[in-house]
């Protein structure tokens, strides 16, 4: 089995994340085409920090469970709220018993959201959200069961602008940090993606005007930030003062 303690603690149990590795890969290997395989690699350096530790297969099974989620607020929200919950965006639970269309669709929307960093949650959000807003799959006269905009869409003009400046927004309104407890402080190995991480944290902070404050959580609550990380960074001085705030 493949289920991962880490993975579950942070994201949860979704279908497809207790899949051994072998038939992980057998699924990609069977479904996705060679072209769209090959650029995997490059994704784990890019993606966002919670999903590097698992197998593509494995993230885009959790990134259509984000998107059978997302459907569900979007359609309540702009469609019908009273037929929301019969709403699934797939049509079938398990996303490799689709058509290629349908498993190519989402994996590559997958790969798009691993491509700019952006947690598959809020990109399916925002995605449906900007879709919905530009007046798609809306207009008067259509039915409503086609009302629901497909994976391939969450990857188009409209969504990607709009995720991405929504995330822009986000990570600068607010300090947005990994999950997955393999960031921690306990667990720190200098892995690279342990390593990237902390650089996201430390530029986060940068654009704080007050990080001192911020310093004190990483450092001594959430613990996902190394002190002498914190010294290079920000010098001793602030670090000095987040320790007194965290004794206040």
């Amino acid at each position: 089995m493949a289920h991962d303690a880490h993975t579950e603690a942070a994201l949860g149990r979704f279908i497809g994340d207790d899949l051994d590795r072998d038939t992980l890969d057998e699924l990609q290997a069977r479904h996705i085409s060679q072209k769209f395989s090959s650029v995997e690699r490059e994704l784990f350096g890019r993606k966002w920090f919670d999903y590097r530790f698992m197998h593509p297969t494995t993230a885009t099974y959790f990134f259509a469970d984000c998107y059978k989620s997302a459907v569900r607020d979007a359609y309540r929200t702009f469609v019908d709220a009273g037929t929301a919950e019969d709403r699934k965006g797939l049509q079938k639970d398990d996303m490799f018993e689709l058509g290629s269309r349908g498993i190519t669709g989402i994996w590559r929307a997958r790969q798009h959201a691993d491509l700019y960093g952006v947690p598959y949650r809020f990109w399916c959000r925002k995605a449906l959200g900007a879709i919905y807003q530009a007046g798609w799959f809306s207009w008067p006269g259509r039915p409503k069961w086609m009302q629901v905009p497909m994976p391939q869409n969450l990857y188009g003009d409209v969504a990607v602008p709009a995720v991405c400046e929504a995330w822009s927004e986000e990570t600068s309104s607010r300090l947005i940090a990994a999950a997955d407890a393999r960031y921690g402080l306990e667990a720190f190995q200098g892995n690279p993606h342990q390593v990237a991480h902390e650089a996201w944290l430390v530029a986060q902070l940068r654009k704080r005007a007050r990080p001192e404050f911020l310093l004190a959580r990483l450092i001594h609550v959430d613990r996902t930030l190394r002190e002498e990380t914190a010294r290079a960074e920000f010098g001793p001085e602030l670090v000095a003062k987040a320790a007194e705030i965290h004794r206040v």
